[in-house]
Parts: structure tokens; sequence; C-alpha cells
């Protein structure tokens, strides 16, 4: 469902259905007149009446960015684990493949780009840090055209990632856990899929603990930064502050909150579609 919603009071001006699965991404083009949503397929609407315009087929994940090119024409996106950028022709058949592939050495978390009559600047930054600009005569040739990087490394060589999930079964009788750990570049480090019981947040925090305990028995994460990434935001908030914790489960907030002490580690809760890797090998656990 699609809502319409006053910026200035919050009341609600109207909605309508424009996919029966649920939509990860959606943008508007400059000028207003037309929206685009994402979710099994991209499909353009007229905002004036909610008809649908076009509709899309190339991406198999969930779109995480997408943008309409200034001047309309295009239509920029780019999915969760997807090392690439489609670019899509806004203007054309009603149903289409992307026209153009922008490829990257990880996938995009951001995409921006400019217009100056064909020309095309194109700016993206991707999970590891890196941006990424490329820039064209029009976009017949964009696609070959060679991207400019640029890298922002700390004087500590850059930073650690943990990414770390539990599921269960429906009766929470069987589960799993899973992670894994990366550099800042990118590169798989070590990565964790084991058996566990009990309900969901207590395998959210397991899978918590155990990201730590592997970090700390690798060695990998000494005087680094370390951001430890979960989709669970009662388990990071229940660690951040352990009064806001259930008395259910305190002695094992307790635990990681120990284990961290003394390291530099951000917490960062981030979407359960963003967070695939860790929930596949947690349902390989089970």
């Amino acid at each position: 469902m699609v809502c319409k919603i006053d910026s200035l009071t919050g009341n609600l001006l109207g909605k309508f259905k424009a996919s029966t699965k649920s939509i990860s991404c959606m943008t508007v083009s400059s000028d207003g007149k037309r929206l685009v949503t994402a979710a099994a397929q991209l499909k353009t609407f007229d905002c004036s009446n909610h008809k649908k315009i076009h509709k899309f087929m190339g991406h198999p994940r969930s779109i995480r960015c997408m943008i309409f090119t200034e001047n309309g024409k295009f239509i920029l996106s780019s999915a969760v684990a997807e090392r690439y950028i489609a670019v899509w022709k806004a203007e054309d058949g009603k149903k289409q493949f992307a026209s153009c592939v922008l490829a990257m050495d990880h996938p995009a978390v951001f995409i921006d780009s400019i217009c100056d009559n064909e020309e095309i600047y194109v700016f993206a930054i991707s999970e590891t840090g890196v941006y990424y600009f490329l820039y064209a005569q029009d976009v017949e040739t964009l696609c070959n055209a060679k991207p400019t990087k640029l890298s922002i490394s700390s004087e500590d060589d850059g930073f650690i990632k943990i990414n770390v999930d539990g599921a269960m079964v429906s009766g929470w009788n069987k589960g799993g856990i899973g992670g894994l750990i990366r550099d800042n570049r990118g590169v798989l480090i070590h990565w964790f899929s084991d058996k566990v019981g009990g309900p969901p947040i207590m395998a959210k925090l397991l899978a918590i603990k155990r990201g730590l305990y592997m970090l700390s028995d690798s060695g990998v994460g000494l005087n680094k930064r370390i951001i430890l990434e979960s989709d669970s935001g009662n388990a990071l908030k229940w660690i951040k502050n352990l009064e806001l914790s259930s008395p259910m489960f305190i002695s094992l907030v307790k635990e990681i909150v120990s284990i961290m002490e003394g390291k530099d580690i951000t917490l960062r809760q981030i979407l359960r579609a963003t967070n695939w890797e860790a929930d596949r090998l947690a349902k390989d656990g089970i």
C-alpha cells in the first residue's frame, strides 16, 4: 500500500494498492508526476490517477535504493547483494528490461545522478564505503564508462563488521544462529552457523554473543573499530540499556555487555532484507 501524507500536518491525503507484495523502495520524479515502486518488480504510476504506466523486470532480490534522473528519462536502481546498478528507460514500452548495467565491486547503498542535456553523471556508495563516480555523454555510452573510485580509510586501517541473525521454526523447539565477519574491504574473514533452542529473541541474542566471541577468539578486531549489525531492534536496545531488558534474558544480555567492555563497538540496526546473508546462515543452522 502506498500512502500520500501531508508533510506539514501528518494527515493522510490518499492511498492506493501498488503491489500484492511488500514494497522495499519507492521514489518520485522531480516534477512530482510519476512514482516508481519496487517489490517483486519495478512499476511506475501516474501520481494524478494512480494508473500503472510501466513494469520493469530484472532484479531477483529486494531493491534497496532507487532514483529518477533529473530529466525523468531514466530510473537507476540497486538491490541487496547485487553488485551492479541497473539503468531503465522510464519512457519506453509498458514492459521492459534494464537498458544498461553498471558493474560495482560491492552492492550499492546509495545512488544519485545529475543530467546535463544528454550527459549523465552517476554517483554511488558501496557497502564497503567506496565512492563510485561515472560520466558519459549519453546513457548508451554509460555502460562502457570506467568508474572513478575513491576509498577513505581511517588511520587504523579501517574497521571490522559483524552481521548476525537468529531464526526459529514454528513452536520454537528448533532454531539456528548465523553470522559473518568482514573487513573494511568486504573480504570475508570468518562465519558461523549453529543450532540453538528457545524463543526468537533468545536466538538473536545468542547470535550476537557468538559473533562477539568469534571476533575475540580470532584476534582480527584488535585496535580496530567494530560495527555489529543485527535486524533485532529489541536485542540492540537491551544491550545499550540493561534497564530495558526483559528479566528472562538479563543474564545473557549482561554477558554480551561484558564481552563488549573495552572495545570500540558500534551497534547498528539494519533491515532484515539487508541482513540476508546472516539470515541464510541462521536458517542453515536449524
